[in-house]
């Protein structure tokens, strides 16, 4: 609810809704090996999705292990430092190309019977999610002046409008 993930609708009379969902528990520790907190995702069972239906194209590029090697080595040659970071809920954060029709998971009532969740951001676990969330964090970028390579479509680069220096996002 919280990222504007889905929103109720009462579907229209003849429409089949194939697509549910599944929890995911775990339990969180600290440092100390003792559980801190606990934590649930929903993640919907896309393996239901239908074709041309609920999805066309599931293909999301991923790094490759070369670029990344290479990268590091041109920072250890330069002495620069490795920044990682990872995005909280990333795949929540992009928009569905088509939208999906998802029942209520268990443990979940609709607000009015006979209503189901239309999903408005790639959940985890929908077959087009990668590839959402590449072309949103790609546009993204893009608008922050970074270039696309033509040998890595995962390898962005800018020049510094501060000091001139190179960076690069992989």
């Amino acid at each position: 609810k919280e990222h504007g993930v889905f929103r109720w609708v009462t579907p229209d009379p003849g429409v089949d809704v194939h697509l549910d969902s599944t929890w995911a528990f775990k339990a969180k520790t600290n440092d100390k090996g003792q559980i801190s907190r606990f934590k649930a995702r929903l993640a919907a069972r896309g393996f239901r999705q239908v074709y041309g239906i609920d999805y066309i194209a599931t293909m999301s590029p991923v790094g490759k292990i070369p670029t990344f090697r290479r990268l590091v080595a041109e920072m250890a040659e330069r002495g620069m430092t490795l920044t990682i970071l990872d995005i909280r809920s990333a795949y929540l954060q992009a928009d569905l190309d088509i939208t999906n029709l998802m029942k209520a998971p268990v443990g979940v009532d609709p607000p009015e019977p006979g209503q189901v969740m239309e999903l408005l951001k790639a959940l985890y676990g929908t077959r087009q999610a990668g590839r959402c969330w590449h072309k949103k964090f790609k546009a993204d970028l893009i608008s922050w002046g970074y270039t696309v390579s033509t040998a890595d479509p995962c390898l962005f680069s800018r020049i510094s409008e501060k000091d001139g220096s190179l960076q690069r996002i992989h």
